[in-house]
Order: C-alpha cells, then structure tokens, then sequence
C-alpha cells in the first residue's frame, strides 16, 4: 500500500483530564490518510455539564499544523472558572451557563485561537471574542455587556508577562 488510510470511531472508557478540565465522555469519528488526521465529529461532555462539539485536521510531520473548531452548549461558567481557580462570588457575579464558538489554527509553535462567548445568563449578560495568539497580549474584541440598563461595549488587550491592560470602553444609557 502506497497511499494507506485508516478510519474509525474512538470513545472514551473512563473519564480524560484535558488541562484542568474532566471529560466524563469523548467521542470521535477519524479518519487518517498520508500525514492528515481528520476529525470528522468530535463530541465531549464535561463533568460539570453542558456539550463540546467539534471537527477538524491536524497535518502532522515536518508541517505540523491544526485547524480545530469547536462548539460549547451550555456549558456551566461558574463551575468552569472555579476549575481555574477563579471564584466568583454568586451573590455579587454569576457568569450561567455559556455558548462559545472556538478556532484553533495554525503551526503547533504558532498557534492562534479565537474564542467568540455568550453569557446570556450572567450577572452583565454579554457577549464578545477573545483572540489568543502565540507571543502577542490576549485580545478582547467586540464585547457588549448589559449593565444596569444600558450597555458597556469595549475591546482591549491584556499582556500578562508585563502586567499591562489597555482597553477601550463605551457606556451607552
């Protein structure tokens, strides 16, 4: 065989530790032809709740790349960031349950990822994208949160190593 392919389903037996997040069920559909590895279903369940779909590629070899996407349903945004180690106080903040659209592409050293989010539950019910990018400050682009009435709309980066927030922030009554 020359041009050998391979193909199945892949499921989880027993909960998978992803960063710091447990998957109680993992589900894929693959198939694997020369040096690209395609995704053609991809369905996670997190411990805390909610569902993760997705498809992709990843090329591997010399030029590794992947080009992942992702959807989130429901997903609990309290319990997530407590995960993190964020502890929101649910009588001041309460995030709810989250939607988010995930893209993940590019070269494995230069990877950027681009998350759009809807918190339609929380405290200041929003809406926005943040860009994450291999070597550049965190991104926050077109976000809108609903604030006592109005609206805050805003965008800004965030460079962690230096310590540095810069944002542009518009009220509107």
């Amino acid at each position: 065989m020359t041009q050998p392919q391979l193909a199945g389903i892949a499921r989880s037996r027993s909960p998978l530790q992803v960063d710091r997040l447990t998957l109680a069920t993992l589900t894929t559909a693959f198939s694997l032809q020369g040096s690209n590895l395609s995704f053609s279903r991809i369905e996670a369940s997190p411990s805390q709740g909610g569902q993760i779909t997705g498809a992709g590629t990843v090329k591997v070899g010399a030029a590794a790349r992947l080009d992942l996407t992702f959807n989130g349903e429901n997903l609990p945004g309290d319990a997530l960031a407590a995960t993190y180690g964020v502890n929101l106080n649910p009588d001041r903040l309460r995030l709810g349950n989250l939607d988010t659209q995930v893209t993940i592409a590019g070269r494995l050293n230069q990877l950027q990822t681009e998350i759009d989010w809807q918190a339609p539950q929380a405290t200041y019910a929003g809406r926005g994208t943040v860009a994450i990018a291999a070597g550049q400050p965190l991104q926050l682009r077109d976000t809108t949160l609903a604030v006592n009435g109005g609206t805050v709309t805003g965008s800004g980066a965030l460079d962690l190593p230096r310590q540095q927030w810069q944002t542009d922030l518009a009220i509107h009554q």
